[in-house]
């Protein structure tokens, strides 16, 4: 069974992104690019301003505008079209996810078995259906949550799930917002629930005396019990658990303060807390498949075990992948409790800015393992298919312009580390300038065998996400992948070309360029024409004398 992950994101009035709705597929690894000011940041935010709401312990506040990650003054800010006056709904987020059905909802299923047969949900006790979740199944669910601004914030969710074989309109409920509160219903309208909300996800309460049930509201909550409550929790699961880093990195000070406590798990968005974290955590097991890139005959072939490693050791290791191979080591100031983070004999703070920038991106990535601090067993190394059906979610790590600072080299190389981590129970969502690591993950593709097993993951696995932004101020969003040339099914405008058009402008301004013009000098106080290096060892052989002429010294 596969890992819960989140599968889509779309959006529709969120910031740039206007009345029709765009939509992105994630994928294990999505890669955004487009031009400055596109719009590239606004998928990530639209999941950071829920993940905020959520880790905001007022259970009431359906919207969280004052959170760490994203922070307005109010909903129209975030709504399109925002100065103007004119008064518009608020954004639209639908999510998409899925999840696994597990045994409990077959033991109920069968419990209920006679009595669900006279009701709507008929369909999910029949013979076919109970077969098939005795052999285990993912759901997948969706929530669309439509924002308005009045006295205060109010989000409006809407559910559907959408489960194999089934008509999703047989499943789909709403929630709607009334004098009386939240009210669930069927999306035809029969029958209603009362309806409390966490945030602005949903749950049916438990105790229900104020409200008069008739047979079909009792199916009705069954129903939101059996489809949407394990679900739900999935989904609160997969949004607090984001991690961030983004594009302004924090500045790298000569000492970190001792941790004190647990060790937290989550690098803050500027990265700061990185070094902290790797130090509290560095004995920590973690897992990750190894990199790998084009060998010598040019042959590629992508690692199928995930190996263990401690926390400093995993580091270390991406670290040099990259290029950056000093040693990593802490040093103790015990008179203050403090540390340094050393790498070789020099401070972290005194080394160039692409490490600090990048050690970000390597901590929170190894964090992001889904069995994060748990042995594979004896031996250090697991097959990845066993290894993936051991995790239970697969965390989403989203990062802006996570090559920030560093060299070429080092940039195609960090495409090889995401896919390590791609490849290892995480799911990345990268927004990027750098054309060097799309150009890699290019050539990664070029490089496998046809029909392999590599070729077929990064066919599967790996998508771009054209964001570009017209005249008209709207945000589009347009989904390619690679084909298996290492080609892109569709070019990104501004991107990948560059390079090859300004080296063919400097080639052909190179080529139209004449040969300069003969300059006169002067030689014995008579005036000669220097007319180029061949003409000059001529002339110089000519007036050599008998049998030096062009001999080797």
């Amino acid at each position: 069974m596969s890992a819960a992950r989140l599968t889509q994101v779309r959006l529709r009035c969120f910031k740039s992104i206007g009345p029709e709705e765009q939509a992105v597929d994630l994928r294990p690894l999505t890669v955004m690019v487009g031009r400055n000011s596109s719009g590239k940041s606004t998928v990530i935010q639209s999941l950071l301003l829920l993940k905020q709401t959520l880790e905001d312990p007022r259970p009431e506040v359906q919207l969280s505008l004052q959170g760490t990650y994203l922070r307005a003054t109010s909903l129209r800010e975030l709504t399109h079209g925002w100065p103007d006056d004119v008064r518009r709904d608020g954004p639209e987020i639908t999510l998409r996810w899925t999840s696994s059905v597990n045994g409990r909802l077959l033991d109920r299923l069968i419990e209920k078995r006679s009595w669900l047969a006279e009701t709507r949900l008929a369909w999910l006790v029949s013979d076919d259906m109970l077969a098939r979740l005795q052999g285990g199944f993912e759901q997948t669910t969706e929530i669309t949550l439509s924002m308005t601004e009045g006295d205060g914030i109010i989000v409006l969710p809407r559910l559907r799930s959408i489960w194999p074989g089934v008509p999703p309109l047989e499943t789909a409920m709403r929630a709607d917002m009334d004098l009386g509160g939240a009210v669930l219903s069927w999306a035809d309208g029969a029958g209603t629930s009362p309806l409390r909300m966490d945030h602005f996800l949903p749950y049916v309460p438990r105790a229900s005396e104020d409200w008069e049930l008739l047979p079909e509201d009792v199916t009705l909550r069954f129903a939101f019990g059996v489809l949407y409550a394990e679900p739900l929790r999935t989904l609160e699961g997969l949004l607090t658990g984001l991690s961030f880093v983004g594009a302004s990195r924090d500045e790298v000070p000569q000492y970190y303060a001792k941790p004190v406590g647990p060790p937290g798990r989550t690098v803050l968005p500027g990265g700061g807390n990185a070094p902290e974290l790797l130090y509290s955590r560095q004995a920590e097991r973690v897992h990750f498949a190894p990199p790998a890139g084009i060998g010598q005959g040019g042959e590629l072939s992508l690692s199928e075990h995930v190996t263990e490693r401690t926390m400093k050791e995993a580091v270390q290791e991406l670290l040099a992948h990259l290029g950056i191979d000093n040693r990593l080591s802490f040093q103790d100031v015990q008179a203050v409790n403090v540390f340094l983070l050393l790498f070789g004999r020099a401070p972290l703070n005194h080394i160039g800015r692409g490490v600090g920038h990048v050690l970000p991106v390597i901590v929170a990535g190894l964090l992001g393992d889904p069995l994060l601090g748990q042995r594979l067993g004896e031996s250090p190394e697991m097959s990845r298919d066993e290894y993936l059906e051991r995790c239970p979610t697969a965390p989403c790590l989203a990062y802006e312009e996570l090559e920030s600072h560093l060299h070429p080299k080092a940039q195609s190389r960090l495409a090889e580390v995401m896919v390590a981590l791609a490849r290892s129970g995480r799911q990345l969502l990268l927004e990027t300038h750098s054309d060097h690591l799309v150009r890699r993950l290019r050539n990664l593709m070029a490089h496998t065998e046809p029909g392999s097993a590599s070729e077929q993951w990064l066919l599967e696995s790996v998508g771009l996400v054209e964001v570009d932004q017209g005249a008209d101020g709207v945000t589009r969003l347009t989904a390619g992948q690679l084909t298996r040339e290492g080609s892109i099914e569709r070019w990104p405008a501004d991107f990948m070309d560059e390079a090859t058009d300004e080296e063919r402008s400097i080639y052909f301004a190179g080529t139209a360029k004449s040969p300069p013009e003969p300059r006169a000098v002067r030689t014995g106080g008579r005036e000669a024409r220097n007319n180029g290096p061949e003409e000059e060892r001529a002339r110089t052989a000519s007036a050599a004398p008998r049998g030096q002429a062009g001999s080797n010294p």
